[in-house]
Formats: C-alpha cells, structure tokens, sequence
C-alpha cells in the first residue's frame, strides 16, 4: 500500500511538473507573440518618422521651385502685383499705355493695352511679354502708323485662377 501511494505521489507530482511546463510554454508563447508585434510596430514607427523625415526634407529643399511655381499662377490677390509688372515692362520699354478694364474670368483674365510708342519698342515689349514666366495668349494687335505707332495688344492671362468665382 505504501508503495502505492508513492506511485500515485510521483504521478502527481509528474502530473503537476506537465501542468507547469505547459502553463510555462503558454506564458512564453504569449511572451514571444507580444514581443514580436511590439519589435514589428517599432519598425514599422521608425520607418515612418524616417519617411516623415525624408518628405521634410523633400519639401524644405523643393520650396524655392514651389514657390516659383506658384509665382506663375495669378489670382485676385496677387493681381495688382502682375499689372505692376506689365506697368514697369511697358515703361522699361518706352511705351506709353492706358491700362483698360481687365475682363475676369473663373480661369483667365483678359487685358487690353492702348500703346503707343516707336515701332521697335512696342515690338520689344511683345516680345517681354511673351517670355514672362505667365501662360499668356496674345489674341489680338491693332498697330497704326503715323508719327508715332499706336493701337492696342489684347492678351489673355491664362494661368489665372479666380478663387472668388463660385461655380
């Protein structure tokens, strides 16, 4: 009997040493599962604020480019400063002009320029306008001759953007 009962102590105790070594692998297994989501989620943060990075970067050194980009299109705001430039090219040119009304579109703007002047600057000024760095699509040219060459140069302005315009 006594031999018995050691017998079914040792399976016991077998029993219980199995029950442990398998709680032991479960917690383990748990351990090692949370460990690897938590070394992929440490990646993956790391790759982001590499790329975040990266794109800072990026855009720091294209700010010069998008800024002469964006210099190209022209809206409300920034209106008055492209008929200072038209303003300053004609008298660069020695053109004498009258600005007329703008017609304003929601995607162009259409200019009208009296001249008047030598026929070599009004030639020179057409050709400023056709190399400013704006989409310009010069419509029409009336020129008359007499003492001095006058008539008027439509273009319009078709890297306009009228942001007020509602569709």
């Amino acid at each position: 009997m006594k031999q018995r009962i050691s017998l079914i102590i040792v399976w016991l105790l077998n029993l219980a040493v199995i029950g442990m070594i398998v709680w032991l692998a479960i917690v383990l297994r748990a351990d090692a599962e949370t460990t690897i989501k938590t070394h992929r989620e440490s990646y993956l943060l790391a790759r982001a604020r590499a790329d975040t990075l990266n794109w800072r970067e990026v855009l720091k050194t294209s700010a010069p480019d998008r800024a002469r980009v964006a210099k190209i299109f022209v809206n409300r705001d920034s209106l008055i400063d492209f008929i200072e430039e038209i303003e300053t090219i004609t008298h660069e040119n020695l053109v004498v002009f009258k600005l007329g009304e703008p017609v304003i579109t929601s995607d162009q703007l259409k200019l009208t320029l009296p001249v008047q002047g030598a026929f070599p600057d009004i030639y020179r000024l057409i050709e400023r306008f056709e190399n400013l760095p704006y989409q310009l699509a010069i419509e029409q040219i009336d020129l008359n001759s007499g003492v001095d060459w006058q008539g008027q140069i439509t273009f319009n302005l078709l890297s306009f953007n009228d942001q007020h315009v509602q569709d």
